[in-house]
């Protein structure tokens, strides 16, 4: 659960890079009962929400997508240090509470080839920072 990207690269051209691009967020929403032969059984509810793109970028520019967001509710415990974990007493010093998460994805992908004598590679920097999927072209100047 969490933020999952994956990028495929391929060099198409001596400044040209594809790139096949997807990204999902996701968090567990609760727990579902499903029949099977061996009788009812009980697995967690998973939510995600996804995106992908595919684009061909010249070297130096970005592929930036954003708008991936989820809201998520879950109970957050609090413990006093030490107090909370002492045998008897130690759920005086301790309270859960329940919260509301906000959570947002936006990845930019800048690649770059590089030419060390001769044959080319590529080196791929994603940044993740987690709305609906929107795909813009950005022209970096070196």
């Amino acid at each position: 659960m969490g933020a999952k990207v994956d990028v495929y690269v391929k060099i198409t051209g001596p400044d040209t890079v594809r790139l096949k691009f997807g990204c999902e967020l996701s968090h567990i929403a609760g727990r579902k009962t499903v029949a099977t032969p061996q009788g009812p059984v009980e697995q967690p509810d998973v939510k995600a929400v996804r995106a992908s793109a595919e684009e061909e970028l010249k070297t130096g520019e970005a592929l930036f997508i954003g708008g991936l967001t989820q809201k998520a509710e879950g109970r957050v415990a609090f413990k006093a240090p030490y107090l909370g974990d002492l045998p008897g007493i130690g759920s005086w010093f301790c309270f859960t509470r329940q919260r509301e998460f906000d959570e947002e994805l936006v990845v930019l992908v800048t690649p770059r080839i590089i030419r060390p004598d001769g044959k080319a590679s590529i080196v791929t920097q994603p940044r993740a920072v987690p709305k609906t999927p929107q795909i813009l072209t950005i022209p970096l100047s070196n």
